[in-house]
């Protein structure tokens, strides 16, 4: 029914009611007249009609928006449906994006192997390093004179280090993929640097999806305090994941510190050095 009050006169009979409805109803393009049960007659007054399927709602008082005579209503349904769909979806997708390696290293965590990828890699592959070291420049001082000494002096490992290992004239990214993959274990060097270094997001994404097909684990020091906040996605995640050691200047938490990197290397050490 497409009338609205303006349409119905009032204080004629009933029979020219319905006369003047057929004729508004055909006036505006209707092929046929209103249903004769559409409407119900008061038995209390002859002039007041109310809608069958809006129970309570006299005709002189209903009422309709335009865009109600230009959609049907399962067209409107279906709007609402694509839309609310859309807008889930979207959301969705973009949760899954933003927490995209949230969601793969609890997945990795979760379904994980017992290490026996990871020691048949060990025992079968050859390597050239036994530690690749990923670093901000700025950090570089620190590798130098606390990391190299304590376990190529001490321990008896052989590191990749960028400025010393990489090949000159060799692609950057070529030079990180093969350093990586002849390393034994990944050790990044997480600072305020690092962070702020494109490289270095790129070597960590890079060297997640690699320890995740070989069922490792990345091993992360911390060399100053970095607040959540500015940390990327990526290293938020590794770090919900994995126990990440912190470097301090005292002396106990620096026994503490090799303590437990030795700890996390005794896999690669080799034997007959002692693990004080």
């Amino acid at each position: 029914m497409f009338v609205g009050p303006g349409y119905v006169p009032t204080g004629i009979g009933q029979g020219n009611v319905r006369r003047e409805l057929v004729r508004v109803l055909q006036s505006r393009g209707a092929t046929q007249g209103p249903d004769p049960k559409l409407f119900i007659r008061h038995t209390y007054t002859e002039h007041k009609y109310t809608c069958d399927n809006l129970p309570g709602v006299n005709l002189t008082d209903f009422s309709m928006v335009e865009q109600a005579c230009l959609l049907s209503r399962s067209l409107n349904v279906m709007i609402v449906f694509t839309c609310t769909l859309m807008i889930v979806t979207l959301t969705t997708a973009s949760l899954v994006f933003r927490f995209r390696w949230n969601i793969r290293l609890a997945l990795y965590e979760a379904f994980r192997g017992r290490g026996d990828v990871r020691r048949l890699r060990l025992l079968a592959d050859h390597f050239d390093y036994d530690v690749f070291v990923s670093y901000a420049k700025e950090d570089l001082p620190w590798v130098y004179q606390q990391l190299m000494p304590e376990l190529e002096g001490r321990q008896g490992l052989r590191l990749c280090v960028h400025e010393r290992d990489f090949i000159p004239g060799n692609n950057i990214v070529d030079n990180i993929v093969e350093c990586v993959q002849s390393s034994k274990k990944i050790l990044m060097v997480y600072s305020k640097d690092f962070l702020r270094s494109q490289w270095c997001q790129f070597e960590l994404t890079f060297c997640m999806n690699h320890v995740m097909n070989y069922d490792d684990v990345l091993l992360i020091v911390c060399v100053d305090d970095v607040t959540s906040r500015d940390m990327t996605a990526a290293m938020m995640a590794v770090l919900r994941t994995t126990t990440y050691i912190q470097w301090e200047e005292l002396d106990d938490a620096v026994h503490s510190f090799w303590g437990r990197l030795r700890l996390a290397l005794h896999e690669i050490i080799p034997q007959g050095v002692a693990l004080p």
